[in-house]
């Protein structure tokens, strides 16, 4: 005769018992728990793969994009550097509801020809520093 070397013959007979055991022998509530456990597996493993996929994509447009559009950073960050320089030369002036009420020509005209002239200037020595 053949014997069954499987771990399953050779295990004792509570073991057997319990691995003969089929869908129909289960409870809803083992359905419903492995059910859930492979669930928040599978969907914890796609978040996984997303981000791996999301950080492959940033690193790949930093090292080939960033060198294309950094000369546009720099102009935009000198700007926003020298904006903030020039409202801390006139406080008080930089309110959304004064630039909203303003035209564009309105707003340079309440500045003195010395005030335009050193931020002009100061323009100039950003541009300078840079360089």
């Amino acid at each position: 005769m053949t014997e069954d070397h499987s771990p399953v013959a050779q295990a004792p007979d509570s073991v057997k018992e319990k691995t003969k055991r089929t869908i129909y022998d289960a409870s809803s509530g083992e359905i419903f728990g492995k059910n859930f456990l492979a669930g928040v597996a599978h969907a914890l493993g796609q978040i996984l793969v997303y981000l791996l996929f999301v950080a492959g994509v940033f690193t790949l447009a930093a090292r080939f994009f960033l060198p294309v559009i950094q000369p546009y950073l720099d102009i935009y960050l000198n700007s926003m550097e020298s904006l903030q320089l020039m409202q801390s030369y006139f406080p008080g002036e930089s309110s959304p509801s004064q630039f909203e009420e303003r035209s564009p020509s309105e707003s340079t005209q309440q500045f003195s020809p010395q005030q335009l002239d050193q931020a002009q200037q100061m323009l100039q020595q950003l541009q300078q520093n840079q360089n």
